[in-house]
């Protein structure tokens, strides 16, 4: 499915309130906002099923929209919180799977100290022996140069041997 965008629906508050609006068979039984995903549980009272359902946020032309997807599509996001999948069947394991690892690796960076080395999405070079904590920076274990890190890309704690 595609972006809806709304005509009256200037802040976030207002299509939050739109995507979680149920119907009589229909109910949206829990919700959480992590930066522009809202993430739901959705009760079909005929069927008494319930499944978790992602919606991206985003604005355009000064008025916000979605893109929703079901667990069954694996969206390629994580944040959804670990108390949903307790409470909805499976749908697709492999995304559960990336959930829970995403949760994992979030716990673990709250232990990162100076010496701990760590691997990055998305950068060359990869791995890094943290320095500083404040401002979070690392020596390359490749070209011994000194980055600024991003916690939010760290995919791996203490990689390799130090």
């Amino acid at each position: 499915m595609g972006w809806v965008f709304l005509y009256d629906a200037p802040n976030k508050s207002d299509v939050i309130a739109d995507c979680t609006r149920g119907s009589d068979t229909i109910k949206c039984v829990r919700n959480s906002t992590v930066g522009n995903e809202l993430w739901t549980v959705w009760h079909n009272i005929q069927t008494n099923e319930k499944v978790i359902i992602l919606f991206l946020l985003a604005k355009q032309n000064g008025n916000w929209g979605y893109k929703n997807m079901s667990e069954a599509m694996h969206p390629y996001f994580y944040k959804c919180p670990l108390s949903f999948l307790h409470e909805v069947p499976v749908s697709s394991q492999e995304w559960r799977t990336k959930v829970i690892a995403y949760h994992a690796n979030q716990k673990a960076i709250k232990t990162i100290d100076i010496g701990t080395v760590v691997k990055m999405r998305d950068s060359k070079p990869n791995e890094f022996r943290v320095t500083s904590l404040n401002p979070f920076l690392g020596v390359s274990r490749e070209n011994g140069k000194t980055y600024k890190l991003i916690k939010a890309r760290i995919v791996e704690i203490g990689v390799g041997h130090g």
